[in-house]
């Protein structure tokens, strides 16, 4: 039940995210106070993680986000979804997450610069959608765990 309810609020997330160009905090911040909730009540994270792997995860997090936000290549939204996903299931799906939404993130750049130089409807002013990247990775981290067979380097 629990990677149901979470994979419905990546969905969410992803929508809001390529609709309106933000991750409102409701969203983002329900999702800390979700795990961090979670975490208080079980002594684990919804996927199982320990509380060491859900520190970890939430650190690693801040590290590969907030380089990003200071230098406004990210925004705050972004750091807080990647901070929820720690508090919510720790390491190892921080960094698959991240690593597999830095693929996607570049994919859909590719795709704004095809679109634009041969349709010249995309403005370099919008953003990329960094945060619905995230939210697509996250999905295939849950589905798929251990995916990119990092759980033997992080666990």
């Amino acid at each position: 039940m629990g990677n149901y309810l979470l994979i419905f609020w990546a969905l969410v997330i992803m929508i809001q995210d390529f609709r309106i160009r933000r991750i409102p905090n409701i969203l983002s911040l329900g999702g800390c106070a979700m795990g961090a909730g979670w975490l208080m009540a079980t002594g684990h994270a919804m996927t199982g993680a320990g509380t060491i792997q859900v520190a970890l995860g939430f650190s690693l997090a801040l590290l590969l986000t907030l380089p990003g936000y200071l230098m406004r290549n990210l925004g705050a939204g972004d750091v807080k979804l990647l901070c929820a996903i720690g508090l919510l299931c720790g390491l190892q799906i921080v960094a698959e997450t991240f690593m597999l939404a830095a693929l996607l993130a570049g994919l859909i750049a590719l795709f704004y610069l095809y679109r634009s130089r041969f349709f010249g409807s995309y403005s370099g002013s919008k953003p990329i959608p960094f945060g619905a990247a995230l939210a697509a990775a996250f999905i295939v981290s849950l589905v798929h765990p251990n995916y990119l067979g990092l759980g033997q380097w992080l666990g």
